[in-house]
């Protein structure tokens, strides 16, 4: 059953996010930290994902979104509350969208 303190955060990451891994960093990330969702490229040149986990957790997670992975170059990360259900105990990479 879900914890009532998980958080659930929605990331737009912008820069060069994009054919440096940072959708592969992000889910081992956060297999490592426990954290379930998903993360995909966006036609946009964009990353998207969810996070759901304790706040504290999240709260690390987004702070390592903001620098990424050694070759990307963070520009900006939109965070926004999501009510999107992820019924899966794993962090998974969804196809670009």
């Amino acid at each position: 059953m879900e914890s009532l303190c998980n958080l659930k955060k929605h990331l737009i990451i912008s820069g060069k996010v994009q054919g440096v891994g940072y959708r592969y960093w992000l889910q081992s990330l956060s297999t490592k930290l426990n954290v379930q969702g998903w993360v995909r490229n966006l036609k946009t040149g964009e990353v998207e994902a969810v996070v759901i986990g304790e706040e504290k957790i999240i709260q690390e997670i987004i702070n390592h979104c903001k620098s990424g992975p050694a070759n990307s170059l963070v520009e900006k990360v939109q965070i926004s509350d999501t009510n999107e259900e992820h019924n899966k105990n794993y962090f998974e990479i969804y196809p670009t969208e």
